[in-house]
């Protein structure tokens, strides 16, 4: 028998409900409607937006009418260029990251080396680096502090919104230790909302044998939740119902857990990108496998 227990918090959070709001409104309006790169890592949704009109676009000289900036945000440079052909933005910028960004500029300002702790190839990482005129040091958790000093003596550290936040403080901490500047202001940037489901985890670990979480590979959050996952209980990344396997839930003892033997609980999370909806359709396929 399963029983399927799910994190208090799941589907969209509030910027990617935002965004796909303002993007369906301008949809609704407006034939087409220009994205550089998908609005959302997921692919579902982003086909239904397609359907609707949305063209994601790779090359700037693509864009022929409004441009959406992602929930990632969009370096600004490529804002301004739109800008100066005329092109009207709709800034779809996640909220909690567009602090992010103002931080950076805060930085920029008072002249303080940026330091962004996160993944150089991510959107996000990319644009954030803009706000501080792609001079700002990335550093992930393999670049095990390759930087050995700074002739900047003021050092302010932002981290990416979706990373582990343990992760985070360990590089934090790491870093303060290897360059000892005069200055080091950190912010706390982790999005609340990611901090909230990463700790979720360790609060269903106890309750549950397996952990499904259902999101794109694509997606940051939902790549570091799995992760979490991972480390506590045998966990499956899957982006729709119909790639769960039965044979994944074969029933198991564990002393560590007070239900009946025979009964498997499986702990039911998403990334910040999956719709409510299928996270409805996924609880709902794994009760029917009783």
């Amino acid at each position: 028998m399963i029983e399927v227990i799910i994190a208090e918090d799941t589907g969209f959070c509030y910027g990617v409900k935002r965004a796909i709001d303002l993007l369906n409104r301008r949809l609704k309006n407006k034939k087409e409607v220009f994205s550089l790169g998908p609005v959302i890592h997921n692919r579902l949704v982003g086909k239904e937006l397609k359907r609707k009109g949305l063209k994601i676009v790779e090359n700037p000289s693509q864009i022929k009418s409004e441009l959406l900036v992602r929930c990632h945000g969009l370096h600004p440079v490529l804002i301004e260029e739109a800008r100066k052909r005329k092109i009207k933005i709709i800034d779809a910028t996640c909220p909690f990251l567009r602090m992010v960004q103002r931080r950076i500029r805060y930085l920029v300002a008072n002249g303080y080396r940026v330091i962004i702790v996160g993944d150089s190839n991510h959107p996000e990482v990319k644009a954030l680096a803009g706000f501080a005129h792609d001079e700002a040091i990335i550093i992930d958790k393999s670049s095990k502090f390759k930087v050995k000093s700074l002739e900047f003596k003021k050092v302010g550290v932002v981290g990416q919104t979706t990373i582990n936040t343990r992760e985070y403080h360990r590089i934090v901490t790491g870093l303060y230790k290897k360059l000892k500047p005069e200055e080091f202001l950190v912010f706390n940037t982790i999005c609340k909302i990611t901090e909230k489901r990463q700790r979720e985890v360790g609060y269903l670990s106890r309750k549950v044998n397996f952990f499904l979480v259902l999101g794109s590979k694509e997606s940051s959050n939902t790549r570091t939740l799995f992760e979490l996952c991972r480390k506590k209980r045998p966990s499956f990344l899957i982006e729709e119902p119909s790639q769960i396997k039965e044979e994944w839930f074969t029933p198991i003892r564990d002393k560590s857990l007070t239900e009946p033997e025979g009964k498997v609980r499986v702990g039911l999370l998403s990334g910040t990108s999956t719709p409510g909806w299928l996270v409805k359709e996924t609880a709902d396929t794994l009760a029917k496998l009783n």
